[in-house]
């Protein structure tokens, strides 16, 4: 059976006893009934992350997907990944912020209030 349908053979035994358990309907796809991993943290600790990411991190900056890991690891006493970090983050609803580049050879506000001056003189 195995060879013939693509299963391994372990699959098929699952297969069977579910079939010899519930009948037809023990076949259809289970997958829409697994409610999938327990969350890392609890509503309790959403509440508690949402109210330390409205202050910066201790080194400044912004928050990152790797820093809100961290702050998540020292909590839950176990490694916690960057991407979890940045899962939460987004669940949170933060996004990517990224400070905008200042040009090397910026102006002045001398300069500046000088070019708009210039400018209003031309126009």
């Amino acid at each position: 059976m195995a060879a013939i349908s693509g299963y391994g053979q372990r699959w098929i035994g699952v297969i069977v006893h579910r079939y010899n358990e519930q009948g037809p309907d023990g076949l259809g796809d289970h997958r829409g009934k697994n409610a999938g991993a327990k969350p890392l943290l609890d509503k309790e600790g959403e509440a508690v992350l949402k109210t330390v990411l409205a202050e910066p991190p201790a080194d400044g900056g912004l928050w990152t997907g790797p820093k809100v890991a961290a702050w998540m690891s020292a909590r839950l006493g176990r490694k916690v990944w960057p991407q979890r970090g940045w899962d939460y983050l987004k669940k949170l609803g933060h996004s990517l912020q990224m400070p905008r580049p200042r040009h090397a050879k910026a102006a002045s506000a001398e300069e500046q209030a000088l070019y708009k001056k210039a400018c209003r003189a031309d126009g």
